[in-house]
């Protein structure tokens, strides 16, 4: 989560990547956001942005996010939030979590090979299953 969360405070988009890092961390303790099936998403609630920034990250061998089902997690979706923009968070978490439930989509997300790759595929999933 440390270079998740660097990478937007490169770019501007957070203040205090501490301070991101150390909520991420506070919601990790309360329960571990490894949903499972290879999927993990942290998320948390920021003062001072604007509105929800999302990162997508894969790791082909895998992270240990103490996840229900035992597996490693490949695929971590950092979600941060600004406290006016709950609802709009809890249909990304959602919308996460469907995808989630198709069997070998994230595993399949690591095969590709930029960004642009990336999107579409997330996409184009949505558009047929959810």
């Amino acid at each position: 989560m440390r270079e998740m969360v660097e990478s937007p405070a490169m770019e501007g988009l957070l203040d205090d990547s501490g301070t991101a890092l150390s909520a991420l961390m506070e919601r990790e303790r309360i329960a571990s956001t490894g949903i499972g099936g290879s999927v993990a998403v942290p998320h948390a609630l920021l003062s001072g942005l604007d509105d929800i920034v999302l990162m997508l990250g894969l790791s082909k061998k895998g992270v240990d996010f103490n996840s229900g089902d035992g597996r490693k997690t490949n695929c971590v979706f950092l979600v941060l939030s600004p406290e006016g923009k709950q609802e709009k968070r809890l249909r990304l978490l959602s919308r996460i979590s469907r995808l989630a439930k198709i069997d070998g989509f994230y595993e399949g997300l690591l095969s590709l090979d930029s960004a642009g790759e990336i999107i579409e595929a997330i996409g184009e999933t949505e558009k047929r299953f959810c």
